[in-house]
């Protein structure tokens, strides 16, 4: 096991076999296997990560091993991209939350290409951990060392930002407006049913509807939500229905008015709330500059930007 960062060497392209619902078996082992964690976490990063990295070093990944610790935001992201462009067939794993997931699946994707092909994996380290309590199967060790992997879509959103273009995927799902200022408050402390409710009613009171541009239409919305999972935090449920490989998500939106909006609360805690549509494409443009959250980061998008989001099917390949 090795807590350094160095080059690698570059393997023998993969090979792949499909077998169903997105589940592939890699006929190469990995090149390597590296777990990032954040060693200033308040939660149990660095100590999940290591006693996960003493697990694989009783299989025939010993020596193929390195612990990494991000030193800054981002940092996630630039291991990732820069191991998958050195590489041909790495497993790079997180020991975070959504948020921490998300860089290392933007920089494995980033880097990804024809004679690239990066697997991530995830252990659960955050608060809500959606995506992990959304695709988790048992086994994980087991998986890794046959080569089984999942096959799943993954959201892309192109915009501007400092009036740049910028684009960034997301494994589980954006939110515009009201789920962002939501989706920092919740990761900020251990969640239940009860002050879930209670820091979205905080939030809500401090919160002002926003306006977009969709076909030719204004349109003033609370909340925005396009999601590939069915949960978002611990308790509140978007869909019974998601899939994270059908090459679709699902919208959910709130307008401004109260009444609709609490509904709209009341239904998601108690497991019915209904999505607005099921799509692969959305876009709208910007009136004002906009807060959307990415599984948990948050960034913001510039006024008078058009936004795109699509679908991108089985675009990543993983272990849970």
């Amino acid at each position: 096991m090795k807590d350094v960062y160095h080059g690698y060497s570059i393997p023998t392209r993969v090979s792949e076999k499909v077998v169903n619902h997105g589940i592939l078996i890699y006929m190469n082992e990995y090149s390597s296997i590296t777990i990032i964690y954040n060693h200033v976490s308040t939660g149990a990063s660095e100590t999940n990560a290591r006693a996960f990295a003493k697990k694989l070093e009783n299989t025939k990944y010993k020596g193929k091993i390195s612990l990494i610790a991000t030193e800054h935001a981002n940092h996630a992201f630039k291991i990732a991209k820069d191991i998958t462009s050195r590489e041909a067939n790495p497993l790079i794993i997180s020991s975070s939350g959504d948020g921490g997931y998300n860089e290392v699946i933007n920089g494995a994707l980033e880097a990804s290409s024809s004679s690239n092909h990066p697997v991530t994996g995830l252990l659960p380290s955050g608060n809500a951990n959606d995506h992990y309590n959304q695709l988790h199967k048992p086994y994980v060790i087991k998986h890794i060392v046959n080569g089984t992997t999942q096959c799943i879509d993954v959201l892309k959103i192109e915009a501007r930002i400092g009036g740049k273009p910028w684009h960034r995927y997301a494994h589980s799902y954006i939110g515009f407006g009201l789920s962002s200022e939501v989706g920092k408050a919740l990761n900020e402390v251990d969640l239940n049913s009860t002050n879930e409710l209670l820091i979205f009613l905080k939030t809500f009171v401090k919160n002002k509807p926003f306006t977009i541009i969709v076909g030719d239409h204004a349109l003033e919305y609370q909340s925005i939500i396009l999601s590939n999972v069915g949960k978002m935090s611990k308790v509140l449920s978007l869909s019974k229905t998601a899939q994270v490989d059908d090459g679709l998500f699902e919208i959910f939106t709130s307008d401004a008015n109260v009444v609709k909006l609490m509904s709209s609360l009341v239904k998601s805690v108690a497991g019915i709330m209904a999505h607005e549509a099921r799509t692969k494409t959305y876009s709208c443009i910007t009136t004002n500059p906009l807060n959307i959250q990415l599984d948990g980061e948050i960034f913001t998008i510039d006024a008078d930007s058009e936004i795109q989001i699509k679908s991108c099917h089985k675009a990543l390949y993983c272990v849970i």
